[in-house]
């Protein structure tokens, strides 16, 4: 099998460089934010925390006032695993090197911490590079969303078989503080929010959105027996919403494809 150089691979898994300024482990540190409202900092080469930032601008200047925004005012967290952990980084699915990993769900970003710096790198966004961290692997793919609309992110891989994949998305979502109306209301701080999504693989396909609906997934699996899936689904009356049934039934649909 061919094995590109050290060289080669090590500048194409690091090529997106420097993520943060040194000293500053996560996006929206106090001091970043601050220096965002003054106009004098940057989040170095993450576009989707900057259209973030400057979409909570525009929200509070069309209200009429600035907003003081702190990292103690953010409830929740960008990450899937907040502290860096030792995981692996493969290159066509073999494996190349461990190294330090956590995932930003927000930014969509592999971070990498090396050795003791505390200066950050992003993993190259590539078909052909994929990483493990705390035993999920993340493919970086080209998927088709809710719309339809082509997109690619990384995807976590939950079966991968001959004919159907299951793949699960998972994002943080930034909400906006919503304050009281009336003391019978609740309110709500800034906050990350969980989104999780999950796709098909058809193939010889991309992987698609499913839907959570019998009908939906029924649709998706009509490659194989539909009637046998059907009737597999009635006897083990399974829950659409538990992700071990769905991927038990995803795991069955293989299994009776290649009968």
């Amino acid at each position: 099998m061919f094995r590109p150089s050290f060289l080669f691979l090590t500048m194409t898994i690091f090529l997106m460089g420097p993520l943060h300024a040194q000293g500053e482990g996560g996006v929206f540190t106090q001091s970043r934010l601050a220096a965002l409202k003054t106009g004098e900092g940057s989040l170095g080469n993450n576009p989707a925390g900057i259209e973030w930032f400057n979409e909570l601008r525009r929200k509070t200047a069309a209200l009429g006032r600035e907003s003081e925004v702190k990292l103690e005012d953010i409830e929740g967290t960008v990450y899937l695993n907040e502290q860096f952990v030792q995981g692996k980084v493969f290159y066509n699915d073999a494996f190349y090197e461990s190294f330090m990993l956590r995932y930003d769900a927000y930014n969509d970003e592999v971070e990498i911490q090396r050795g003791s710096s505390n200066s950050l790198e992003a993993l190259h966004k590539s078909l052909a590079i994929s990483c493990e961290i705390l035993g999920d692997r993340l493919r970086y793919m080209e998927y088709l969303g809710k719309k339809q609309e082509s997109r690619r992110g990384y995807l976590i891989v939950l079966v991968e078989g001959q004919s159907y994949s299951l793949y699960k998305r998972y994002a943080k979502i930034f909400k906006e503080a919503k304050p009281a109306k009336t003391s019978l209301q609740a309110s709500f701080p800034h906050r990350f929010v969980d989104e999780i999504e999950y796709y098909l693989k058809q193939e010889g396909k991309n992987p698609r959105y499913l839907k959570l609906k019998k009908s939906s997934v029924l649709e998706m699996l009509a490659n194989g027996p539909s009637e046998k899936i059907k009737h597999y689904m009635k006897a083990n009356k399974i829950d659409l919403g538990s992700e071990e049934q769905l991927l038990q039934l995803v795991s069955h649909a293989n299994t009776i494809s290649s009968q």
